[in-house]
């Protein structure tokens, strides 16, 4: 058989042993996924002594939802959710907050769920900040803990005042395009992406991954000069000209 998901660890480290004294046969197309040290070996080519639990367990599910850093509003509400794989019977999952241990707390705006078990295969939890306070910025963690071990996804939020200075929205035109800067914190660089030039064969070769102005906010709410430099000319002449 093949699986995206196969774990060769010490759960299978009877396997190698079973078929040697067997009469069935394991294909070479099985093979492991997990942990990466062992990714698309043959399962049947491993020793015993390979198929460990050694180390932080590498699951095939774990996600944390939202992923990125987030920026609230003190007040807004803002939910997690968390799923992993459910290694063995005592797999679970708690959170930590700056380091801290979370519990559920109606008057700091924090509501635990419990964990559930889906299929025998996954475990889920969610956390709801229904109020958040300015105290929650920092590092939210879902840590997962199992018998061979645990593993965590991290995120940052941010949480800012409703009084905080911004810089608003503008629009510039220039030479390199049109650029649309959305209302930003005072402190923070904004990034926009820049137009794609429309003559494919004026690119710079091998280039891939596609370029962005910057333009920052200062501390008073004021938006200083932004950065286009890594923008390409709309003017296709000015374009080639700018290459020589």
């Amino acid at each position: 058989f093949n699986s995206d998901y196969l774990s060769c660890d010490c759960g299978l480290r009877w396997v190698p042993t079973f078929f040697r004294s067997s009469t069935a046969r394991l294909g070479d197309e099985t093979l492991c996924a997990y942990p990466s040290s062992l990714r698309g070996m043959p399962l049947r080519a491993l020793k015993e002594s390979q198929l460990s639990c050694e180390g932080p367990p590498e699951l095939h599910t774990m996600s944390l939802l939202p992923s990125q850093r987030q920026v609230v509003f003190r007040g807004d509400r803002l939910p997690f959710h968390c799923t992993a794989a459910l290694v063995d019977k005592i797999t679970s999952l708690h959170w930590r907050h700056n380091d801290q241990e979370v519990t559920s707390n109606p008057d700091k705006g924090v509501q635990l769920e419990n964990n559930v078990v889906h299929d025998c295969t996954f475990i889920t939890s969610e956390l709801i900040l229904f109020n958040v306070h300015v105290e929650a910025s920092g590092e939210w963690e879902c840590v997962v803990t199992t018998g061979r071990g645990n593993t965590s996804r991290t995120v940052e939020i941010v949480v800012l005042e409703n009084s905080d200075t911004f810089c608003p929205e503008d629009k510039i035109i220039n030479n390199r395009g049109e650029f649309r800067w959305p209302r930003t914190v005072a402190g923070i660089t904004s990034h926009q992406y820049c137009l794609q030039p429309h003559h494919p064969s004026l690119t710079v070769e091998g280039e891939q991954e596609q370029k962005r102005a910057s333009r920052y906010c200062d501390r008073s709410g004021k938006w200083q000069e932004g950065d286009y430099s890594e923008c390409h000319y709309t003017n296709s002449i000015t374009r080639v000209l700018h290459t020589f």
